[in-house]
């Protein structure tokens, strides 16, 4: 009985440790790649927390220009205009909607998890000079982009 418990044990930390993080294989985007993928484009952004009412992931419409402006529309037709930007080391921010008194804007790295699908990670780790991800062990994924068109 003990065997039959340490090993369901190890098998839940395995599958947590790599299922979590088996995007970390995948290198981060540069800012060239970023910049190319968001402007004059419009994508689905899925938010990986669901809605407390519904229980489902909130999806919405977005429309980056290649000017830097983000307009957001919800899943009930509501618009947020927003700004997006990308630095030096390849990180994807978007601004909080600008309607809102208090400014500020999340950043992220952006990594492929499939076919024209990319997740955006706030990382606590480094990645490596070849930009593989490393030390992620506190990353959170903030959003993931689709659908783009």
């Amino acid at each position: 009985m003990k065997k039959l418990l340490l090993m369901l044990m190890i098998i839940s930390i395995f599958t947590f440790t790599f299922g979590t993080f088996s995007w970390a294989d995948n290198k981060v985007l540069s800012p060239a790649q970023v910049k190319k993928l968001f402007s004059g484009t419009t994508m689905t952004v899925t938010d990986p927390v669901p809605d407390k009412k519904t229980r489902t992931n909130p999806t919405y419409e977005v429309q980056a220009s290649e000017n830097g402006a983000l307009r957001v529309t919800g899943e009930k037709g509501g618009q947020q205009t927003r700004v997006w930007s990308v630095r030096d080391d390849g990180s994807f921010c978007y601004s909080r909607p600008i309607t809102r008194r208090k400014g500020g804007s999340t950043c992220g790295y952006l990594v492929p998890a499939g076919p024209g699908t990319y997740d955006l990670y706030k990382l606590r780790g480094k990645y490596s000079p070849n930009r593989k991800i490393v030390g992620a062990s506190g990353s959170e994924h903030i959003l993931t982009f689709s659908n783009f068109r």
